[in-house]
């Protein structure tokens, strides 16, 4: 096989490469755009309680808040490889060993990942279906913040699927 023919062939991967990095980055805007919008509402509520009153709904409209942020930006976590990680003694391993360490991590994160987006997926549905509310002062509906976990646990499972194919990939490089 010639070399155009092997970057023919590699087409299709760059292109799920490029879409997959350009949806993890747009969840990650989107959950920074939450994360000023989150601070703005509680610095506005610092300065009405300043004068005697509150804003109604914002502590459970934070929560929900809370919960978009996180699973939106999950992935582009993983992405970046910046997700809390304790390397003290894999580090020490040759670069093979280690690479197979950590392959085997993904795929046990990318299984347990999975169970997670259809767990979160059932839990969706069912708040559409019930029509789940969060009481308190004011009543939000829960469907959206369960939407956006199945939707990060998703992206954080295709993220890890693909650095999971990255370490395959160094595992099988030939040695130079």
């Amino acid at each position: 096989m010639n070399k155009n023919n092997r970057e023919r062939n590699y087409v299709w991967v760059r292109t799920i490469n490029r879409s997959l990095e350009i949806i993890t980055n747009t969840a990650a805007s989107l959950s920074t755009i939450f994360t000023i919008g989150l601070m703005v509402l509680i610095s506005a509520n610092i300065f009405f309680r300043w004068l005697g009153h509150s804003l109604p709904g914002l502590v459970e409209g934070s929560a929900l808040l809370m919960v978009m942020i996180v699973f939106l930006g999950l992935s582009r976590a993983e992405r970046s490889n910046e997700h809390i990680a304790v390397d003290l003694l894999t580090r020490l391993l040759p670069d093979r060993i280690r690479a197979s360490i950590l392959l085997l991590s993904k795929i046990i994160a990318v299984l347990l990942l999975i169970w997670m987006s259809y767990g979160a997926f059932e839990a969706f549905y069912h708040s559409v279906v019930v029509n789940e509310y969060q009481y308190g002062l004011v009543r939000f509906p829960i469907w959206p913040a369960r939407l956006v976990v199945v939707i990060g646990t998703v992206l954080f499972t295709l993220e890890c699927g693909r650095n999971a194919v990255k370490l395959l990939a160094l595992l099988f490089k030939p040695k130079n």
